[in-house]
This record gives structure tokens, C-alpha cells and sequence, in this order.
């Protein structure tokens, strides 16, 4: 498989959580060639994307906590 269908099958197992076994079906490859494949993207995806994701601190959360929330 191209890199592009790779991407686009991780992409469907990721927002629409297909069975493995059934996009291996679907696609004509083996669910373990799908897992490694799976495996592999999503571990670059997470090296690659870690840079995008923000969390902030406590404090700025506690802020911005809803009235119900503020004695957790």
C-alpha cells in the first residue's frame, strides 16, 4: 500500500473505529500487516503532533473551572 492509503486507513480506524479485522477484509490485507501498519502511523503521528498539543497549568485551568467544578 501506498503511504497515502496507509494514512487514509489509519485515518478510518481512527475516527470511525472500524474493526480491525473488517478493514483488513475491506482493503485485502492480513490484520496483522493492518496492526503494524496502524502501529507505525500512530506513533509518528504522537512524535509528530506532541508540539501542537497545550495543556495549561493547574492554575489557568482552576480559573477557568464552572462554579459546580470548583470545590474538585
Amino acid at each position: 500500500a501506498s503511504l497515502q492509503e496507509e494514512l487514509l486507513l489509519v485515518l478510518m480506524k481512527l475516527r470511525m473505529a472500524i474493526i480491525t479485522g473488517l478493514l483488513s477484509g475491506i482493503c485485502g490485507i492480513s490484520s496483522a500487516q493492518l496492526s503494524q501498519i496502524i502501529n507505525t502511523w500512530v506513533k509518528m503521528l504522537a512524535a509528530t503532533l506532541r508540539p501542537l498539543i497545550f495543556w495549561p497549568s493547574k492554575q489557568v485551568i482552576r480559573r477557568h473551572l464552572p462554579k459546580t467544578l470548583e470545590e474538585y
